[in-house]
C-alpha cells in the first residue's frame, strides 16, 4: 500500500508543479525581465562578466524585496519558510541516505536564489521516490547539531542580515545561501563528533520553530480570518500588472508550491491508513489555525519521534517543562509505532 500511496502523492505533486508552472511562469517571466530592465549592466570596464551579471542580479533581488509589502515578507519568513528549508536539511543529513537526496544534492538544489521557488518541490519529489527501510535512520547529535548550525548560519542569519541591512554585499552572498548553509554544516560536522542520540537537539529546535511559526501566524492572520475577501486577497495571487503586484504574487507562488509540496511529502511519513488519516486530520486543523509552517513542523516532530526507541522519546519528553511536554504529547497522539516495525523512511 505504501508504494501505491507514494506514487499517488508523487503524481499529485507533479500535477501541482505543472499547473503552478502553467499559471505562474508567464507572470514570473514578465517580472524577471522588468527587474532586469531596471538594472542595466553598468559595471566598470575591468569587471568580469560574472561580476557584472552578479551586480545586476543583486540589483534585481533588492528591487524585488523592496517591491513586496513588509507584512507579507515578514509572514513568509516567520510563519512559512523555516520548515521548507529544515525538512530537506534534516532528511538529507540522516545516515546512509542515497546520493540523490543526500546533503550535497540539497546544497545544489538550494545553491542559488533563482532556484529557491522550485527547490522544496524538487526535494519533495526525490523524497517520495525513496525506498522505504524498516525504520528511518536516527540522527546522532553530531548530525543534528551540524544540520541546525548550517540552517542557522546560512538561512537565518544570512537571510535576516539581507532583509535588515539592505547591503549589496550581503545580498550578493545571500544569492548562494544554500552553499553557505552546506559549508557551515560540514565545518561543524568535521569539528565536532558526538555519537549519542540527537533527538533532544532536533526536538528542541523544531519546538522553537513550531512556537515562532504559530505565534506569527496567529498575530498576523487573525485580524483577517473573519473576512473572506481579505483572506482570498492575502493568500491567492492577484495576477496584477505592476512590479509590486507581480513581486507579491511571486512570493505567494513560492509559499504555495513550497508548502504544498512539503505537505504532500510529509503525508508519506504514515505507515498505514490510520496514520495517514491522522496526518490529514492534523493538517485540516493546523493549517488555518496554526499556519503552514507550524503544521509542517508538527508533522516533522512526530516523524522524528519515530526514528528513536520509545525509551529515548519518553525520557526526553518527561524531562521537558510541563507545558512543552503536554504539547508534545498532544502532537504525538498519532499511533506510536516506535517500538514496532516502522515502514516509513
Amino acid at each position: 500500500m505504501s508504494g501505491f500511496r507514494d506514487a499517488l502523492l508523487a503524481a499529485l505533486l507533479v500535477a501541482t508543479i505543472a499547473w503552478s508552472g502553467q499559471q505562474a511562469f508567464p507572470h514570473l517571466r514578465t517580472l524577471f525581465w522588468a527587474l532586469v530592465d531596471q538594472c542595466p549592466a553598468q559595471g566598470a570596464s575591468t569587471d568580469t562578466i560574472f561580476t557584472a551579471q552578479l551586480t545586476r542580479v543583486v540589483c534585481a533581488t533588492t528591487r524585488l524585496v523592496d517591491g513586496i509589502d513588509r507584512p507579507a515578507l515578514t509572514y513568509f519568513y516567520s510563519a512559512v519558510a523555516a520548515p521548507l528549508v529544515l525538512f530537506p536539511i534534516l532528511e538529507s543529513t540522516r545516515p546512509h541516505v542515497p546520493f540523490y537526496r543526500a546533503r550535497p544534492t540539497v546544497a545544489a538544489l538550494f545553491s542559488h536564489a533563482l532556484l529557491l521557488p522550485l527547490a522544496p518541490a524538487a526535494f519533495a519529489l526525490l523524497f517520495l521516490a525513496r525506498k522505504r527501510p524498516e525504520r528511518p535512520a536516527a540522527l546522532t547529535q553530531a548530525h543534528a547539531e551540524a544540520a541546525l548550525f548550517g540552517f542557522l548560519i546560512g538561512s537565518v542569519v544570512l537571510t535576516g542580515s539581507m532583509l535588515a541591512l539592505n547591503d549589496p554585499g550581503v545580498t550578493a552572498v545571500w544569492q548562494f545561501a544554500g552553499l553557505a548553509t552546506a559549508g557551515a554544516h560540514y565545518a561543524h560536522f568535521i569539528a565536532r563528533q558526538a555519537p549519542e542520540s540527537g533527538y533532544e537537539v532536533v526536538r528542541a529546535a523544531l519546538l522553537v520553530v513550531f512556537m515562532l511559526s504559530s505565534s506569527s501566524h496567529l498575530a498576523m492572520a487573525t485580524p483577517v480570518l473573519g473576512d473572506v475577501g481579505a483572506v482570498i486577497g492575502a493568500v491567492l495571487p492577484s495576477f496584477g500588472t505592476s512590479v509590486e503586484e507581480q513581486a507579491l504574487d511571486a512570493l505567494k507562488w513560492t509559499a504555495w508550491l513550497g508548502a504544498g509540496s512539503t505537505v504532500l511529502a510529509t503525508l508519506s511519513f504514515a505507515a498505514d491508513s490510520r496514520q495517514l488519516l491522522g496526518y490529514i486530520g492534523w493538517y485540516i486543523f493546523a493549517l488555518p489555525f496554526a499556519g503552514p509552517g507550524a503544521a509542517i513542523t508538527g508533522a516533522m516532530l512526530w516523524r522524528e519521534s519515530q526514528t528513536q526507541p520509545s525509551d529515548v522519546v519518553q525520557s526526553t519528553v518527561s524531562s521537558a517543562p510541563p507545558r512543552v511536554a503536554t504539547m508534545e504529547k498532544e502532537v504525538a497522539r498519532l499511533p506510536d509505532n516506535s517500538s514496532t516495525t516502522v515502514k516509513g523512511s
